[in-house]
């Protein structure tokens, strides 16, 4: 099923052992685009993500139109699998 949130993930896997991630999907005013993929626990300043990416203004997430026009995937599958589809 989609999953919204790293705590989602965790109740779904259970005690799955190896490193788990999280996958952020974002643009810019500019409307560039990034897909960010993190260790799940990493707290994620978005702000200051964006600053680092050399983003045109803050980022935040894409649309759910925007993620299945690029990566043909709904919320919550946001996954780096998508690039390749």
């Amino acid at each position: 099923p989609p999953l919204f949130t790293v705590e989602e993930s965790k109740k779904l896997r259970g005690e799955l052992p190896g490193g788990h991630v999280k996958n952020l999907f974002l643009k810019d005013k500019k409307d560039r685009m990034w897909l960010v993929t993190a260790a799940e626990d990493r707290a994620i300043d978005l702000k200051a993500l964006g600053t680092l990416l050399g983003a045109s203004g803050r980022v935040s997430f894409g649309s759910p139109d925007r993620l299945m026009r690029y990566l043909g995937v709904t919320p919550g599958a946001v996954t780096p699998f998508g690039l390749v589809n």
